[in-house]
């Protein structure tokens, strides 16, 4: 009976006593192997892939190793490309190896298989322990789009990617339109969407934007910090406003005092506030119940908010529908949010655009998980189609076209995104936008990543 007969045989009693097959396997083979011919490049590989199956993992980088030195020009590229990769997951499991031994190790792999992506995958999780981000993310992709069986695999793995990579972009646009060193304790989303995401006739925000206020008053110089993007003392200023303007100074003054989680000042200004309905000021009142259903941290909380604004003022108010949606989102109450957004009568840009995208969002995490992509593509193109037809083009809308856009692009698609990424943050550096949301640079080293992907792959 030829010798390689027996050896199974011996491996099949063994697997049925308890032994390990793949370990007894080796044995025996190595006792035999001055007996008989060396193994092929493929036997190597699969005896090494026993071996890391019975969690021998230095056994089966010995054998892979031989299995690599055995390969010469007639052998598969494919094999020995296999052969590196599964060394380098031994080595990893193994533990006594350092990671630039295991990224050599797939760097061979993809040097004799351009296209392979169990390699590109390890490669890009040995790069995120050295906490090279971007290329981690590139390989990534490259990965996902070979073998799109590994998405499930890189759930783990890439929400760290983009947080690091979100964060250290974010950090550096800072850093190029901000004041070097000086510490905000204000965030600038906060104030972002105050100005630019929710509501549309708060006359204190109009204040901000139009600056024609023309005295020197604290509340002139309150504004003009917010235009520099100056937050720390705006609420500090603000506060010292007599006189002319001081009911709109005191709810900026509250606004900021609540931006800075220092709810007891923020109750006292308001509790100074005049109760009384005017007619002449009813704008204010109005700016001051949007803060307050703003600062509502529950549902239960906004929706008091809501209904209190709504009974004080005797007309139908967009803001306060918009305000109240936006903070029902961040509560993660889509359906409430949604009821009021879709009230008859009630429509502005920002409820619209708010609309559209809860209405991906819906469309896309349905309870069996199996999102209708007619549907979501159909509620992509009503966005778009909205966004182009405003006239001028926020940043704001730019950037969730861009955001949602890029969920489901494809290659031909890239240059389309990339010119809403690159209008969005040139209208921040522009005029008196704050920081774009952080998705938006997300984005756009998500872009980045996938542009450099496609590009490696295009020329293996």
């Amino acid at each position: 009976m030829p010798e390689h007969q027996n050896l199974y045989r011996y491996v099949a009693i063994a697997t049925a006593v308890g032994v390990s097959a793949a370990g007894l396997y080796y044995l025996i083979w190595h006792r035999s192997n001055s007996k008989k011919k060396s193994l092929s490049v493929k036997e190597l590989k699969d005896l090494g892939n026993k071996l890391f199956a019975a969690k021998k993992y230095a056994d089966s980088i010995r054998i892979f190793s031989k299995a690599i030195a055995a390969g010469s020009s007639d052998d598969c590229e494919l094999l020995k490309a296999m052969c590196y990769q599964n060394r380098a997951a031994a080595k990893e499991h193994h533990g006594g190896y350092n990671v630039d031994d295991m990224l050599s190790d797939c760097e061979q792999a993809l040097n004799c298989n351009p296209r392979y992506a169990k390699a590109y995958f390890r490669r890009a999780r040995l790069l995120e322990m050295k906490k090279e981000h971007m290329p981690s993310l590139i390989s990534l992709f490259c990965a996902t789009q070979l073998d799109p069986a590994l998405d499930t695999h890189s759930s783990q793995l890439l929400p760290v990617l983009l947080e690091e990579l979100e964060k250290k972009a974010h950090h550096e646009w800072l850093d190029d339109t901000s004041s070097r060193g000086k510490v905000k304790h204000v965030r600038h989303e906060k104030v972002y969407s105050w100005l630019y995401k929710t509501v549309m006739d708060d006359c204190v925000r109009r204040d901000v934007l139009t600056l024609q206020i023309s005295d020197d008053s604290p509340y002139k110089k309150a504004i003009e910090l917010i235009r520099k993007k100056q937050y720390d003392d705006v609420a500090d200023l603000a506060v010292q406003q007599t006189g002319s303007h001081e009911m709109e100074a005191q709810i900026l003054a509250a606004r900021f005092f609540f931006y800075r989680n220092q709810m007891d000042r923020f109750d006292v200004l308001f509790g100074a506030l005049p109760e009384e309905e005017r007619k002449e000021k009813e704008d204010l009142f109005i700016a001051k119940h949007i803060l307050l259903i703003e600062s509502g941290r529950t549902p239960q909380e906004i929706k008091k908010a809501f209904t209190t604004a709504s009974d004080a003022i005797q007309k139908k108010c967009p803001d306060f529908y918009v305000m109240a949606s936006f903070r029902y989102v961040l509560c993660n109450e889509i359906t409430d949010a949604m009821e009021l957004l879709t009230t008859e009568g009630m429509s502005t840009t920002n409820m619209k655009l708010l609309l559209l995208t809860l209405q991906i969002l819906r469309n896309a995490n349905r309870e069996d998980n199996t999102p209708d992509m007619a549907m979501l593509h159909g509620n992509i193109l009503q966005l778009e189609s909205f966004v182009n037809s405003l006239d001028p083009k926020s940043g704001y809308a730019l950037s969730i076209l861009a955001k949602v856009s890029m969920i489901f692009i494809h290659s031909d698609e890239y240059e389309r995104i990339d010119k809403h990424i690159a209008i969005s943050l040139s209208t921040f550096d522009d005029n008196i936008d704050f920081p774009v949301i952080l998705a938006v640079f997300r984005l756009r080293e998500v872009l980045a990543a996938k542009k450099e992907a496609a590009c490696i792959l295009s020329l293996s």
